[in-house]
This record gives C-alpha cells, sequence and structure tokens, in this order.
C-alpha cells in the first residue's frame, strides 16, 4: 500500500525516486541488526566476561555438559573436579557458563 501511494504521489507514471526502492532494505538490515546481530554480540561478550574471571571453586558447564568445580585455572588451561578424585584439563573456552542454582539459592 505504500508504494501504491507512492506511484500516485509522482504524475507521468515515472518511476519513484531509488530511496523508495532502497529504503525498505535498508530497514530490513536495521532490523536484523538490532533482533538478531546485536543482542548475540552482547551475549558473547557477557560470555567471554565470565570465562576470563573464572577463580578456583566456582562451579561450571562445560560445553559437553559436564557438570564441576573449578580446581585451578591457567590462562588457557582449567582443571575441573568432576567428583572426589576425578579431574579434567580442558580450555578455558570450554567452559559455558555457571551451574543454575536449586530452591534454596545453592548450587547442586
Amino acid at each position: 500500500m505504500w508504494l501504491n501511494l507512492a506511484f500516485f504521489y509522482f504524475e507521468g507514471g515515472g518511476a519513484p525516486p531509488l530511496w523508495f526502492q532502497i529504503a525498505p532494505i535498508v530497514g530490513m538490515i536495521a532490523i536484523f541488526y538490532f533482533l538478531i546481530m546485536r543482542p548475540q554480540i552482547k551475549q558473547q561478550k557477557e560470555q567471554q566476561r565470565y570465562v576470563d574471571n573464572l577463580k578456583k571453586g566456582d562451579k561450571v558447564i562445560t560445553s559437553g555438559g559436564v557438570w564441576g568445580e573449578i580446581d585451578s585455572v591457567d590462562q588457557q588451561v582449567v582443571i575441573l573436579k568432576v567428583h572426589d578424585k576425578t579431574k579434567i584439563k580442558m580450555t578455558r573456552s570450554a567452559i559455558t557458563g555457571p551451574q543454575p542454582l536449586n530452591d534454596e539459592g545453592a548450587s547442586k
């Protein structure tokens, strides 16, 4: 309907100006950026901030679904304690986030 009104605005049946054709495309790109790209970039920054601030004793979940407690942290490597005597060595980037809290407010 908007484009139909634009055609009536121009007498002589000529084509509308170029900006009438480009404006919807620019609008779709802006919507795509603000609804999809921007929230994803924000989430990646929060994830990186969390991984950069890991410390001993943090209870985390890895990208493979392993739940554990940080035993030691190096620059690129994390030792994750998953049971009493079981420890796993992995890269920091494998940590996806903290363990969720249960009803009492303490980690499971």
